[in-house]
């Protein structure tokens, strides 16, 4: 196309633009004129709407009824849909969130002692405890029943064993994991005849007449020492003999042990350093951290002295009781030998 062509179309393409914009200029005010009027001051306005029509509808005395709860249903759509994205239509249902408390912990169960037995009498021997003895009477309706240190009670209670008999009442452990050992006084303490010391030294010496003798059944030793409950143990043959063949290796192998001092600088006892595990003192309860005090009331400070005190009095005494200090406090271990 030639220099000439291009001007011709573009002259013509001009004129007709210019054409058709004033055609649109002459229709706007063409337009706006019909919808002027003039006011009753000589001023020209602007009419949008029909004076008449809008006359005409106001004085028609139409009713418009708005369905104000479809209006509020719709609304509610709209925000569900919308504004909570629950494109399904139906309401989400309610999430109740898991309560994050733990249960409050009341500690274990235990069935209370007092409805198993009834302690009817004491004879408490202060020179040697296992000397000492009770009668109970089992719950509900059994025969009376003697009690040393270290015997069980019968089937379906045999779960608990005699501890200790001392002038205050029957104590027993348990062969539960943490039930702490319990004590029950004779039925009434206000009666003299319930409570009869034995032994020497100005202490009454009971007569078959003021205490009742009742068959009582021997505790099997086992070969091994069984712990029967807290702080508790039968005497093993095996072990006693290899204790007292053996004690000085035991002592010098097995276990480590230093004099202990008190505050003021005086022997207090004997503190075990360290002990070997499965070792036959580890399992008669002893650990690295214990004070031996005493035993059946003998205070002791050195091995030897232990050692000699056992000896010498081990065809006197059935029941062995050991005072230790152990995390602060005093426990009293007992080891019963059922064939003395």
């Amino acid at each position: 196309m030639d220099v000439s062509s291009i001007k011709s179309t573009s002259w013509i393409i001009s004129v007709a633009l210019g054409l058709g914009l004033g055609y649109t200029v002459w229709d706007y005010v063409a337009r706006d004129g019909s919808r002027r009027v003039v006011n009753e001051d000589g001023r020209e306005s602007l009419v949008v709407v029909d004076p008449e029509y809008v006359r005409s509808v106001l004085e028609a005395n139409v009713r418009l009824d708005v369905d104000v709860k479809h209006g509020l249903a719709y609304k509610g759509e709209l925000e569900r849909t919308f504004l909570r994205m629950n494109w399904t239509g139906y309401e989400a249902p309610v999430v109740v969130k898991p309560t994050l408390e733990e249960p409050i912990s009341t500690g274990p169960r235990y069935k209370p002692l007092d409805t198993v037995v009834r302690v009817l009498m004491l004879a408490v021997n202060d020179l040697d405890a296992g000397g000492s003895f009770s009668f109970v009477h089992l719950l509900p309706g059994e025969d009376p029943l003697e009690l040393r240190v270290g015997d069980t009670l019968p089937e379906p209670n045999d779960y608990a064993v005699v501890h200790a008999i001392r002038n205050t009442g029957l104590e027993f452990a348990f062969k539960e994991a943490g039930r702490p050992n319990e004590s029950l006084a004779p039925m009434s303490m206000d009666d003299g005849n319930l409570i009869t010391k034995l032994g020497e030294g100005g202490v009454l010496t009971a007569t078959g007449d003021n205490i009742p003798r009742v068959k009582r059944k021997r505790s099997k030793r086992p070969s091994q020492t069984e712990e029967l409950g807290n702080n508790l143990f039968l005497l093993g043959t095996e072990d006693l003999d290899y204790f007292g063949k053996n004690y000085a290796a035991i002592l010098t192998d097995e276990v480590q042990t230093a004099t202990h001092y008190d505050e003021n600088g005086k022997r207090a006892g004997i503190e075990i350093k360290s002990i070997a595990s499965g070792s036959v003192a580890s399992r008669h309860g002893a650990q690295a951290g214990d004070v031996l005090i005493s035993i059946n009331g003998q205070p002791v400070s050195s091995e030897h002295e232990a050692i000699n005190f056992v000896k010498n009095n081990q065809d006197q005494y059935s029941v062995w009781e050991v005072v230790v200090e152990r995390l602060g406090r005093r426990e009293t271990i007992v080891y019963t030998d059922p064939d003395n």
